[in-house]
C-alpha cells in the first residue's frame, strides 16, 4: 500500500480468502492488485467492500496522521526472515510456518486454533 498525501501510521489485517491468495502469500515477494482480487474491508460506517468470489484478499486499516487515504493496489508484501527467526527462534521459510503446525510457539497456538474455526480451507 502506499501513502496518498501527509504523513501516518496504518496498522493493516489483510485476510486471505481462497487458495490462490495463499499461493500468492507464499512467494518471496508478491504485489497487492497484480494477479489478485484485493478488497478495502469497512472501515467506517459509509465504507462498502466489494466482495466476491474471486476475492483473494480483504484488508482492514487503521490510520492515524495528518491524512488517512491509502492506496492498497500496487502494495507489496515480503517476508521478514529476521522476525520470523527470531519469533520462531531459527531460520524458517514462509512455506514452512504454512506446512508445519508442530512448530507453532506456543505463544501462536490460540490465535492459530480461532482461525482455523473460522477458515474455510
Amino acid at each position: 500500500f502506499g501513502l496518498q498525501i501527509g504523513g501516518q501510521l496504518s496498522d493493516a489485517i489483510i485476510l486471505i480468502m481462497n487458495k490462490s491468495g495463499v499461493e500468492s502469500l507464499l512467494l518471496t515477494k508478491f504485489k497487492l492488485g497484480v494477479g489478485a482480487s484485493l478488497a478495502v474491508g469497512p472501515v467506517g460506517r459509509d465504507t462498502e467492500a466489494k466482495i466476491g468470489p474471486n476475492t483473494a484478499y480483504l484488508v482492514y486499516s487503521k490510520a492515524k496522521g495528518l491524512y488517512g487515504g491509502l492506496i492498497f493496489e500496487g502494495g507489496f508484501i515480503s517476508q521478514d526472515d529476521g522476525a520470523n527467526k527470531k519469533f520462531y527462534g531459527r531460520k524458517i521459510s514462509v512455506r514452512e510456518i504454512f506446512q508445519n503446525k508442530d512448530d507453532v510457539p506456543n505463544e501462536a497456538k490460540a490465535l492459530i486454533k480461532t482461525l482455523e474455526k473460522y477458515s474455510n480451507f
